[in-house]
């Protein structure tokens, strides 16, 4: 009974020690199926300054400042992996929907999407990185090198400690992103988040995140970008993946274009989740 009574205790000791500290480590694993949505909104107002000549040109078009700016885009995607072969994962990556809103001056303009029904194929290192191997059913404005540059964007944004992390633990990673605005190049901006281990319970530790983008200095565009944000995401450590993840994020974009200035003052939400099976 005494001998019973310790295994007992050693192993609610070793179930506490447990929830003590976490690694972190995102990485898909064989044979599973990742089911993930990811909703995004923008919400916020755009002012056009210049001389007098210049507004007057914009009230005579019918352009009335502020310009409200409303829009949103809703992706799901699926991946499945299958059996490891020598040291990668292959898998398949289908994106089921995208859907992208936009709404300016109350006139809805919905967006085509130019991945929806893609088909990716490839393998995951054992570092987590994907690799793209094939990429059939984009548009034709979407090539397999714009799908590798976002993959990589995204997957830059999924670094973490190589050390367990305990509660009150903070860590800091700051990824570079390129915004394209069409014939104007793109804005070379970062963004600059600060991690924090609240708790870790049941299997999964959740940690609060706070946010802050801001301009490249040697970017070359006559622009600012500044904003920040805070957020909440979960890890399943069982699962090696990172499943929730809530953002609310604040941000001001200043640009000169063609002897004018343009203004946008905006809050952006982030919410995605993954179902794993």
């Amino acid at each position: 009974m005494r001998t019973f009574a310790a295994i007992i205790m050693m192993l609610c000791v070793l179930e506490v020690s447990a929830q003590n500290e976490v690694l972190i480590k995102v990485q898909h694993q064989p044979r599973k199926e990742y089911r993930q949505t990811n909703i995004q909104t923008m919400d916020g107002e755009m002012n056009m300054m210049g001389d007098k000549a210049m507004m007057d040109n914009l009230a005579a078009s019918g352009m009335t400042m502020p310009i409200q700016i409303i829009g949103s885009t809703e992706i799901e995607m699926t991946i499945k992996t299958s059996k490891m072969k020598k040291g990668r994962i292959p898998a398949t990556m289908t994106y089921d929907k995208m859907k992208i809103q936009m709404q300016m001056m109350g006139a809805n303009q919905d967006v085509d999407s130019p991945i929806e029904g893609a088909v990716i194929t490839g393998w995951y290192d054992t570092d987590g990185k994907f690799t793209v191997e094939s990429a059939a059913g984009m548009g034709e404005s979407f090539s397999k090198e714009d799908l590798m540059n976002v993959i990589n964007q995204v997957q830059q944004s999924t670094e973490f400690p190589d050390k367990p992390l305990k509660v009150g633990d903070t860590f800091t990673q700051k990824v570079p992103m390129n915004v394209p605005l069409a014939s104007m190049g793109a804005l070379s901006i970062f963004s600059e988040s600060v991690y924090t281990v609240n708790e870790i319970k049941d299997g999964k530790a959740m940690m609060s995140v706070d946010m802050k983008i801001f301009m490249d200095n040697n970017s070359a565009m006559a622009a600012s970008v500044i904003g920040e944000g805070t957020g909440m995401c979960i890890y399943d450590i069982s699962n090696t993946f990172l499943t929730d993840l809530d953002m609310k994020l604040d941000y001001r974009i200043s640009m000169e274009i063609q002897g004018m200035t343009m203004v946008m003052n905006m809050t952006g939400t982030t919410r995605q989740t993954t179902k794993i099976r």
